[in-house]
C-alpha cells in the first residue's frame, strides 16, 4: 500500500515484477490527482492481480497490459469513463466503481469481461448500460444503487443466468426488462426507493430461487404481477400488493418462508377460501393495511379478516383502515390458548365503523398499545375481558397511546398497570379520566387537544403519590382546564411542556424540574414562575413560545440554575426585565421574530443591550451576534 500525498508514485514501484497486490490512495481528503503519467508504468506490473486505486481522474489505456488481474477497485475516483481497453482483462472476476460520482457511461465492449463476477456502480451518473453487458453470463453480482439518472435496463438481461444479486434501488427506472424473469438462479432482487417504478416483470413466478424481494419507498408501484406465490423459498417480502389486475391475495398462501416483516395493502371484501398466514411462524411485524374506499358490505369485509389469522409468534401488528364494524374472533385471542402468546405491540389505526374491540387483556405480554381514529368507539369497556378490579389488564403494557377518539368517554382502571411507562392521550375531547390509579414506573405524560376538559377530568387520591417517577409531563390545547392534581407535579419531574391551556393555574413548579417550555397562553405560568419558597430553582432551561403577554413572566431572578432562555414569536413582548442582569449562570439567549424585542437586544445599540451583554452566547433572528 503507497499513499500518494503529493500526487508523485515512488519509482521504485515499477521495479516490483512480481507484486501481486497494489493499492494506492491519495491523503489529504483526495486532494491530490495522482499523475496519469505515472499510472502508464502500472503495465510493468504484469504479476498484478490486485489493484485499487484512489484520486485518479484517468485510468490508462495500458491497464489491458495487467492479464492476471482479478480485483480492480477504482472507488471514490474521478474517472468520467473507463478505456475500451479494460475490455481486454480477460481474467477479471471484480470491478468495483462505487461513488465515482463523474462516471457518466461503461464501455461498449464490457461483455468480453467473461470472468467478471461482481460488478458494483453504485452512485455514479450512468444514465445506462451498454447491451453488451447481458453477455456477461458468469456475473453473480450486479449493484446499481443511487445511480439517479440510470433509466432503463438492457432488455436482454435475462441472459445473466449466473446472476445472484440485483441492487437497482434509488434509480429512474420505471420498469424492468420482462426478460429479468428468466433469472431463475436469482437470490436478491433490491428495488428499494426506485420512486418511478410502476411495474415488475410480469413472469416473475419464473425466479424461482428468489428468497428476497425489496422494494420500500416505490410508492407508484401498485401491483403484483401474478404467480408470485410460485416463489416456495422467499424470506423477505417486505409489502405484498393486491389487485384486481394482478397478485390474488390468495397467493401468500404458499409464501410459507416469510421472515421478518411484511405489509398486505389494498385488502378488500373478496373471496378468500383459506387462512393464508397462520404458518408463517417466522414472521414477526404484519401490517394489515385495507383498501379505505372498499364499498364491500360489512360481512364480506369481516370474513376476509378472519381468513388473515398469523401464527401466535408475531410480535407486532398493525391494522389500518379496517371498515367492519367488529374485529374477527381470533383476535379475540382465546383460540391461541395452550399456545405462547408473543404479541408486543399492536396497533389500530382509522377504523372508523369499528364499534367494539376484542378481548384484549388476554394479552398477557403486550408492552405497546397505539389505537387512533377509531370515530366510532365510545366506551373502553367494550374493548377488554370481563374481570374485576382488583385484577390488572395487560399487566406488562408499557406504551399506551390514544388519539383522536371522538366518542371515547372512559378508560378502566385495570388497563392502566402498573408496568406503564409512557402514556399519551391526545384529541379525546369527550375522555374523562374520572380513575387515576398510581403509576409507579410512569415517565412520560402527554395529553393534548381535549377542549372540553375542565378541572374535574382528573381525579386522584390526595394523599398519595400518583406517579413518583414521571420525569416529562406535556399538557397541550386544553382550552377549560384550570388545574393538575398535585402529585402529578412530582419531586422526579425533569422537563414540563404546557401549551395553549390559558386558565390552567399551576401553585408551584416541581423542585427540581430542567427544561420549562411555555408555549402560546400556558394560564399562570405565563404570567408567573411560582418557586417553594426558601427554595431557588433548579431549571436550567426555559423557552416562551408565541406569548400573547407584553413581559416575559415575573420571577426570573430566582432561576438561578438557568443556563438557556428562549424567546420565539412573541410579538407583544415590549423588553427584556432587568432581572436578567443578575443571572450569572445564564449562557445562552435566543430571541427569534419577536419584532418588538429583537431590536432592543441588538449589540451596542439596542435598549436592553446592558441587560443581556454579560451573557457569552446571543442569538437574534437566527443570527449568533455575541
Amino acid at each position: 500500500m503507497f499513499s500518494a500525498d503529493d500526487g508523485r508514485i515512488p519509482p521504485s514501484i515499477w521495479n516490483l515484477k512480481s507484486l501481486r497486490t497494489l493499492t494506492l490512495f491519495v491523503g489529504k481528503s483526495y486532494q491530490s490527482i495522482i499523475d496519469c503519467q505515472d499510472l502508464t508504468l502500472l503495465s510493468h506490473l504484469t504479476s498484478l492481480r490486485n489493484l485499487s486505486l484512489t484520486g485518479i481522474k484517468e485510468l490508462p489505456k495500458e491497464i489491458e497490459k495487467l492479464m492476471h488481474l482479478r480485483y480492480l477497485d477504482l472507488s471514490w475516483t474521478r474517472v468520467e469513463e473507463l478505456p475500451e481497453t479494460v475490455t481486454n482483462l480477460s481474467n477479471l472476476q471484480t470491478l468495483r466503481l462505487y461513488n465515482c460520482y463523474n462516471l457518466r457511461r461503461l464501455p461498449n465492449g464490457i461483455g468480453k469481461l467473461v470472468s467478471l463476477r461482481h460488478l458494483e456502480a453504485m452512485s455514479t451518473k450512468l444514465k445506462e448500460l451498454p447491451e453488451s453487458i447481458s453477455d456477461l453470463f458468469n456475473l453473480q453480482t450486479l449493484k446499481l444503487n443511487d445511480c439517479f439518472n440510470l433509466r432503463k435496463l438492457p432488455d436482454e438481461m435475462g441472459k445473466m443466468v449466473s446472476l445472484r444479486q440485483l441492487e437497482v434501488g434509488g434509480t429512474k427506472l420505471e420498469e424492468l426488462p420482462e426478460t429479468v424473469g428468466n433469472l431463475s438462479n436469482l437470490l436478491t432482487l433490491k428495488l428499494n426507493w426506485c420512486l418511478e417504478l410502476r411495474k415488475l416483470p410480469n413472469d416473475m413466478g419464473k425466479m424461482v430461487s428468489l428468497r428476497h424481494l425489496e422494494f420500500e419507498g416505490c410508492f407508484r408501484l401498485e401491483c403484483f404481477p401474478q404467480g408470485i406465490g410460485k416463489l416456495r423459498d422467499l424470506e423477505t417480502l417486505a409489502e405484498f400488493i393486491v389487485s384486481e389486475e394482478g397478485s390474488d391475495i390468495g397467493e401468500l398462501k404458499h409464501l410459507s418462508n416469510l421472515h421478518g416483516e411484511l405489509t398486505i395493502s389494498n385488502i378488500k371484501g373478496v373471496d378468500l377460501l383459506e387462512a393464508i398466514l397462520k404458518d408463517k411462524e417466522h414472521l414477526q411485524n404484519l401490517t394489515l393495511r385495507f383498501n379505505d374506499e372498499d364499498e364491500s358490505d360489512d360481512e364480506a369485509v369481516q370474513s376476509v379478516f378472519e381468513l388473515l389469522e398469523p401464527h401466535p409468534n408475531l410480535d407486532k401488528l398493525v391494522i389500518y383502515n379496517y371498515n367492519g364494524s367488529k374485529f374477527p374472533s381470533w383476535m379475540e385471542f382465546s383460540n391461541w390458548e395452550g399456545r405462547s402468546i408473543m404479541l408486543r405491540q399492536l396497533t389500530i389505526c382509522n377504523c372508523k365503523k369499528l364499534k367494539a374491540l376484542p378481548a384484549l387483556g388476554r394479552l398477557e405480554f403486550r408492552e405497546d398499545l397505539f389505537l387512533n381514529q377509531l370515530d366510532s368507539v365510545s366506551h373502553w369497556e367494550e374493548w377488554v375481558i370481563k374481570t374485576t378490579v382488583n385484577i390488572t389488564v395487560m399487566p406488562l403494557l408499557q406504551t399506551l397511546r390514544i388519539e383522536d377518539c371522538p366518542l371515547l368517554k372512559s378508560l378502566p382502571c385495570q388497563i392502566l398497570s402498573n408496568s406503564l411507562r409512557e402514556m399519551t392521550i391526545n384529541s379525546c375531547p369527550h375522555l374523562e379520566l374520572s380513575c387515576f390509579p398510581p403509576f409507579p414506573k410512569l415517565k412520560n405524560l402527554s395529553i393534548g387537544k381535549m377542549k372540553h376538559w375542565e378541572e374535574s377530568v382528573i381525579k386522584t387520591t390526595v394523599n398519595i403519590t400518583v406517579v413518583p417517577l414521571l420525569q416529562k409531563l406535556i399538557i397541550l390545547n386544553c382550552p377549560l382546564l384550570k388545574s393538575l392534581p398535585c402529585q402529578i407535579l412530582s419531586n422526579s419531574l425533569r422537563e414540563m411542556r404546557i401549551e395553549d391551556c390559558p386558565h390552567l393555574e399551576i401553585s408551584c413548579l416541581p423542585p427540581f424540574l430542567e427544561m420549562l417550555t411555555l408555549n402560546k397562553d400556558a394560564g399562570s405560568l405565563s404570567i408567573s414562575l411560582p418557586i417553594q419558597n426558601g427554595l431557588h430553582s433548579n431549571l436550567k432551561s426555559l423557552s416562551i413560545l408565541g406569548s400573547p403577554h407584553s413581559t416575559l413572566p415575573q420571577g426570573l431572578s430566582q432561576l438561578k440554575a438557568l443556563q438557556t432562555l428562549t424567546v420565539w414569536h412573541c410579538d407583544s413582548l415590549t423588553c427584556v426585565p432587568k432581572e436578567l442582569q443578575h443571572l450569572t449562570s445564564l449562557q445562552e439567549l435566543i430571541i427569534n421574530e419577536c419584532p418588538i424585542l429583537g431590536p432592543r437586544c441588538q449589540k451596542e445599540v439596542g435598549e436592553d443591550w446592558s441587560i443581556i451583554s454579560h451573557i457569552p452566547y446571543i442569538h437574534i433572528d437566527f443570527e449568533n451576534i455575541h
